[in-house]
């Protein structure tokens, strides 16, 4: 917070502008963790949650911030009123941080897909934080900038200015034109380009870590590999099973039925009570995540 402070007084030049876009990113964290605990009543949420929810809740709150204060103040200084440089700040930065909001939020849905809650409580946590820092932006904000007004350039410090190039010098605007031009286009080898990238998702395979992520040939992989092939039960799992009301013959008729399910590589009877077994051990082979 400290380091965005000063850095932001460089941009707007006036302690009280730069403040509004902290203020932006502490209610986007803090409405965030509201908006993830809620879901934690829904579904498991990981506490990597929580760190996206810092790292993405500020730098999203304090860039949409910028837009909408830094328009404010182009409209004051243009000589509109306060309530008309609100207005105009909602429907053109507003609606610009609106749009940016909705296709982060829609990119970091993605991590839902994945199976790992880790991941998806990432995506929960970002998509969390980046929709609430738009809301604060679009309501709170020009809420702040309507009740202080002229005062948000209050507090200058005086800082030498930075030389700007013109419009049509600029490479952004000429990109930005150039997109404007060809929209089609532009979405086509867009949509190509993450076609390509995204292929080799296709043959993903989840699962925890184990020595697949190793190269092929290391010694360690080779010996788990065999390991593996040799002894399909050397990770067994045992399952006491409790076996009441019945003979040895019937808890051993039991035991072969349960011996012939898939992935049970043995069953043994462990314990008995009065000449009749109270237990059975499987050893269940776990299947192996792919």
């Amino acid at each position: 917070m400290p380091i965005l402070m000063v850095l932001l007084i460089f941009v707007f030049r006036s302690a009280v502008a730069a403040t509004t876009p902290l203020l932006v990113g502490g209610l986007a964290i803090l409405g965030a963790f509201t908006a993830t605990r809620v879901l934690t009543y829904f579904t498991e949420v990981s506490v990597f949650s929580l760190n996206i929810i810092t790292l993405i809740g500020l730098g999203m709150a304090v860039d949409y911030a910028l837009f909408v204060v830094s328009r404010f103040r182009e409209e004051l200084a243009g000589g509109r009123s306060v309530p008309e440089a609100v207005q105009r700040s909602v429907a053109t930065a507003g609606r610009t941080v609106a749009i940016s909001g909705l296709t982060v939020a829609l990119a970091l849905a993605s991590l839902l897909l994945f199976p790992q809650s880790f991941l998806r409580s990432m995506g929960f946590g970002g998509m969390a934080a980046v929709l609430v820092a738009m809301l604060a932006a679009v309501t709170v904000l020009p809420a702040m900038l309507a009740i202080l007004g002229h005062r948000v350039n209050g507090l200058r410090v005086p800082l030498p200015r930075l030389r700007r190039s013109g419009a049509d010098g600029d490479a952004w605007a000429r990109i930005a034109r150039t997109v404007m031009r060809r929209p089609v286009l532009v979405v086509i080898g867009t949509l190509a380009v993450l076609a390509i990238l995204t292929a080799p998702f296709l043959h993903v395979k989840f699962g925890g870590i184990d020595e697949r992520v190793l190269p092929a040939g290391t010694q360690s992989r080779t010996v788990s590999e065999r390991i593996t092939a040799d002894f399909p039960g050397g990770a067994a799992q045992h399952l006491d099973v409790l076996v009441s009301g019945v003979d040895q013959a019937g808890a051993s008729a039991f035991g072969t039925r349960i011996g012939q399910l898939p992935d049970v590589t043995g069953v043994a009877a462990v314990a008995s009570h009065g000449g009749c077994p109270t237990g059975t051990r499987p050893a269940a082979r776990a299947p192996a995540l792919s």
